[in-house]
């Protein structure tokens, strides 16, 4: 949240394996800006592994009203007007959620640096290259490496969501081997912990660990 209200700063690039956290962590860093009231807009769109300009184009002007976007059919044009619509707001985060590979922010309409010092961007990837292809270029940048959990960490996050079963002596070793199967991986850890939630059959914890 730091280098969000760093004014020096307007590039976040988020890098980390899949799974590590990156689209929670951000949904939750544009939850916090709006309650904050840190941008006068924030807007996230799924940019994926087969970027379509189009639909970012149209989401970005969905969550800003901009409805006149939608139904312009020339592609210049279109960048044209989202460009003017972005510059209009004096603070606008955009989030750029799974970017697989370096994205034309000016292709799509989206001004930045100099061009609009009012607008910061944070993309999440897998790739800590696609944070440097994008966020060289910029003055202000900030790269940031998600990691897995640490084993602490990790058991109290499987812990918090799996309920009462890890007081259970009888499930001590299968619970904790499901635990560290999860890989440190916060999406894992919550997703098997909610699924086995207060379950005290061993073996539904057997089996758990063999699918992990």
């Amino acid at each position: 949240m730091e280098a969000l209200s760093n004014d020096k700063i307007n590039f976040i690039g988020i890098h980390g394996i899949g799974g590590v956290g990156k689209t929670t962590l951000v949904k939750e860093i544009g939850k916090r800006a709006k309650s904050d009231k840190l941008f006068d807009e924030v807007v996230m769109v799924v940019v994926s592994q087969n970027p379509d300009i189009k639909k970012i184009q149209d989401e970005i002007a969905g969550m800003l009203g901009f409805t006149s976007l939608i139904n312009q059919p020339s592609a210049t044009e279109r960048t044209s007007m989202l460009c003017a619509r972005l510059r209009d707001v004096k603070k606008i985060l955009v989030i750029l959620d799974d970017v697989w590979a370096k994205l034309d922010l000016a292709a799509v309409g989206i001004p930045f640096g100099h061009d609009h010092k009012g607008c910061k961007i944070i993309i999440t990837t897998r790739h800590e290259q696609v944070c440097n292809s994008m966020g060289m270029k910029m003055q202000r940048t900030k790269i940031v490496h998600l990691s897995v959990l640490s084993e602490k960490d990790s058991w109290n996050l499987f812990k918090k969501n799996v309920g009462h079963v890890v007081d259970s002596n009888v499930l001590t070793v299968v619970v904790n081997e499901v635990c560290k199967e999860c890989g440190g991986l916060p999406i894992v850890l919550v997703t098997v912990g909610s699924a086995m939630k207060d379950k005290d059959d061993p073996t539904l914890w057997d089996e758990a660990a063999r699918e992990l």
